[in-house]
């Protein structure tokens, strides 16, 4: 499934698909910030 995808130096992804609903709450992030959110929390001393 495709939906809020953030392409930068890249063609459109596949469309389509499902996914299987989940059975826990979550909040989703903006496709623009997960780079910098991975980023801060790798390395050393990040669990």
């Amino acid at each position: 499934m495709a939906r809020n995808n953030y392409f930068v130096n890249s063609t459109a992804g596949q469309t389509g698909g499902s996914v299987k609903s989940v059975t826990y709450s979550y909040t989703l992030d903006t496709a623009s910030t997960v780079k910098s959110i991975v980023t801060s929390g790798a390395g050393v001393g990040h669990l």
